[in-house]
């Protein structure tokens, strides 16, 4: 059964990120949320794409910020006097930054799963403490881990994050070669966990910066021996049908794929 994950929530029609587009996302039926972990200058660990605030934040009043401001040289409480709504839509003015602890608290709440992005894999050893201890903390221990998804693209940071997390869910994006070295590559990801476990993902097309190869029937087929398979990213209505036409397990999307398009 296919199922959705949104793409820092429903993000084409929500301000990316926030706790209304993971709300959206529950709403209409994602079955999935990726969200993207950034540190602040004080070591709190919140939710934003970019490495600088000025794309998606603006002052209180609604007015662009000025020089670039790195969130990595902003303390939380510097962070959070900003709003991270208006850009996308005045509907949205006044929208906060969330912490890690806010969209712990949704996911315990509603139930639906995160998947934190493989940016993860740079931060600090304390950050990485403070991540893991936050998620106990939070309630996800023992069946509930699994609402926690882990991402990268090392199979050396899963199998160190699978040691502190181990009911956590994996999620591989990184090299797939076709033929015996991709196999290689599957049967380090067998070791660490059952096929329920893990999900193993592919991009749907070419993308200039990702050295992964788009999917292709023969890599998904290998990989379902292993565990799920999912595809990256349907973000325009053309791309649908191929991905449906590749059987994969799980389709990320910003929400320009609905739960109505896999009926």
């Amino acid at each position: 059964m296919k199922q959705l994950e949104a793409h820092r929530g429903v993000s084409l029609r929500y301000p990316e990120n926030t706790l209304t587009a993971f709300r959206a996302a529950l709403r209409e039926g994602y079955r999935m949320i990726e969200l993207d972990p950034k540190v602040t200058r004080d070591g709190e660990i919140v939710i934003l794409h970019d490495s600088t605030v000025n794309r998606t934040a603006r002052r209180a009043d609604g007015t662009p910020l000025g020089q670039p401001a790195a969130i990595a040289d902003l303390t939380l409480a510097e962070a959070r006097a900003l709003e991270y709504g208006s850009w996308k839509s005045p509907d949205f003015a006044g929208e906060p930054l969330p912490t890690l602890r806010d969209v712990l608290e949704f996911s315990a709440g509603s139930g639906i799963p995160l998947k934190f992005d493989n940016v993860m894999q740079k931060f600090a050893p304390a950050v990485i403490d403070r991540f893991c201890q936050a998620v106990t903390d939070a309630g996800f221990v023992g069946d509930r881990q699994a609402l926690i998804g882990i991402t990268g693209n090392s199979i050396d940071y899963l199998a160190a994050m699978h040691a502190r997390l181990p009911g956590a869910h994996l999620h591989y994006d990184g090299p797939l070669p076709a033929g015996t070295d991709g196999e290689a590559v599957l049967n380090e990801l067998h070791a660490l966990v059952p096929p329920e476990q893990l999900t193993v993902w592919l991009p749907l097309y070419h993308i200039s910066w990702c050295p992964v190869a788009p999917a292709d029937p023969d890599r998904i087929a290998a990989i379902r021996r292993v565990g799920g398979c999912g595809l990256w990213i349907v973000n325009a209505r053309e791309q649908i049908a191929r991905a449906l036409e590749l059987d994969a397990d799980w389709i990320e999307t910003d929400g320009t794929m609905t739960v109505s398009d896999l009926v």
